[in-house]
């Protein structure tokens, strides 16, 4: 049961991080910016 719960929040971290990432991107696509930072890139 503790295995399971570590994948879980593995998995949930991993989620997390790329749900915010595509936010981030759509974020910059939906103000249609040219200048985007090259941390962003």
């Amino acid at each position: 049961m503790t295995k399971l719960n570590k994948v879980a929040l593995v998995l949930g971290t991993i989620f997390t991080a790329i749900a915010t990432t595509v936010a981030s991107t759509a974020s910059w696509t939906i103000l249609g910016t040219e200048e985007v930072p090259n941390e962003l890139k």
